[in-house]
């Protein structure tokens, strides 16, 4: 498609890629519009339709804005008249909700600034942005259709049949760019991605007139963003939350001692053996002290002789 247009970044290449996304966005409002006043589908359906489409046409923004003041003008150019037809009571296909929600205001705001920090690394943009824009619209149609489970936010109902769809969805759409698009270790894409998945989660299953549409994809966006060192090599999942809530939230939470522990069969569970020492550090066969220990063969092996390591107590 860009093969037609101006070259990108420059002002007419800008000016044709922002004359064209006003165009599809309009179109998917008055499509939507006409769907809600012909069919009369729930409100909650038409909402996320708009939300959708718009969040899907953003995903390709890094690749066709260079600058964030042309998306700015977009924004400007494009919210004017929804936002005066909210005014004036129109397009209930968007405002028809009963309940009181800004996250018609919070949602271009949340792209605009993920755009602004995040261009430059558009895998990162992206899975945020579908956090948001696959994840909340999902959670909203199947948690109304088939939420037993409710519970109340303030003055908002949610289910917990929403929630669980919102980190189901999550989970795969970090997880799966992650390891497609990026050289991240498996193990790490899977951590990160539950990790986000939890979180951003939280923050959806919290958020109040529509400010999850701000909160959860900057805060899937920042979250993947982990310094060197963030997780040393030897640390233990007892720290993995801890050490997450104290760097994005100020959390105050010491690291706990990384040990690991064993039970010496499924009659004693709970008889906890601290097996730190016997064990290898991750990518070696060097255990803590510097000694070399045997590599582990099968699910029922010990690299210490007389010590059973496996899941379930048997050999």
């Amino acid at each position: 498609m860009s093969g037609w247009l101006p070259a990108y970044g420059t002002p007419m290449g800008e000016a044709a890629r922002a004359a064209l996304v006003l165009a599809v966005f309009y179109a998917l409002v008055v499509a939507v519009e006409i769907w809600h006043r012909r069919a009369h589908p729930p409100i909650e359906w038409t909402r996320k339709m708009v939300h959708f489409g718009t969040g899907l046409l953003a995903c390709a923004f890094p690749w066709w804005f260079d600058s964030p003041w042309t998306l700015l003008a977009v924004a400007a150019v494009g919210g004017a008249p929804i936002f005066v037809a909210r005014a004036r009571g129109g397009l209930q296909s968007i405002f028809g909700v009963e309940r009181r929600s800004f996250g018609d205001v919070y949602f271009p705001i949340a792209i605009f600034i993920l755009f602004a920090v995040g261009r430059h690394t558009r895998v990162f943009y992206v899975v945020a942005l579908l956090t948001l824009v696959v994840a909340d619209a999902l959670a909203a149609v199947l948690g109304r259709a088939y939420g037993k489970h409710a519970y109340r936010v303030t003055t908002e109902h949610r289910s917990l049949e929403g929630s669980v769809v919102f980190m189901i969805v999550t989970f795969l759409v970090v997880h799966l760019p992650l390891l497609l698009a990026t050289q991240i270790d498996r193990s790490a894409c899977v951590l990160m991605a539950f990790q986000i998945a939890l979180l951003v989660g939280s923050f959806e299953a919290i958020g109040t007139q529509g400010s999850d549409n701000l909160f959860v994809p900057l805060g899937a966006y920042y979250l993947p963003d982990q310094p060197a060192g963030f997780f040393p090599d030897d640390h233990t999942h007892v720290n993995t939350f801890r050490g997450i809530l104290s760097a994005y939230f100020g959390a105050d939470l010491p690291a706990l001692p990384d040990r690991s522990y064993d039970w010496p069969d499924n009659d004693h569970i709970y008889d906890f053996i601290d097996v730190t020492d016997r064990l290898p550090l991750p990518g070696g066969a060097n255990g803590p002290d510097g000694v070399d220990l045997p590599p582990m063969e099968g699910p029922g092996s010990s690299p210490v002789p007389g010590t059973d390591l496996s899941l379930d107590g048997d050999e």
